[in-house]
């Protein structure tokens, strides 16, 4: 009689993953005015099965990242950098447009939850101190 164990095996989790990131993005981006269990039908449907998160892990992150799951985590960029056409747009005006304009003509275009004049605050302040930081920076 042998005592010894079969090697553990090292296969690939099918299970779904808060580590996913396109499944991340895809609960944020449907969590404006959806219920959890209705993300993740969507999900199922989008990622199959073996990638989807379950309501109760959609409920879980949300509740991780703030209000409705729309507050970023330390470190993730903005929503106008995540966007490249929102970011053009924005860079095109800043300077050239009040705060209030733009994000009216932000919202206009690309619909009315795009762009908030705090989000737009915090763009600017983040473009402020990588260009000083960039004028500091030795040579």
């Amino acid at each position: 009689m042998s005592s010894r164990r079969p090697a553990p095996t090292r296969e690939r989790s099918l299970a779904p993953s808060l580590d996913d990131r396109e499944v991340a993005d895809a609960v944020i981006g449907m969590m404006a005015s959806r219920t959890h269990a209705e993300v993740a039908s969507r999900l199922v449907r989008r990622f199959g099965p073996d990638r989807a998160w379950p309501a109760e892990m959609v409920r879980a992150f949300t509740l991780a990242r703030g209000a409705n799951g729309l507050r970023g985590l330390p470190g993730e960029r903005g929503v106008i950098e995540r966007q490249p056409v929102l970011r053009a747009f924005v860079d095109a005006r800043i300077g050239r447009m009040s705060i209030e304009a733009l994000v009216a003509a932000a919202r206009e275009r690309f619909g009315a939850h795009a762009l908030s004049h705090s989000g737009l605050h915090r763009y600017i302040q983040r473009e402020r101190d990588r260009v000083l930081a960039d004028r500091t920076r030795p040579r």
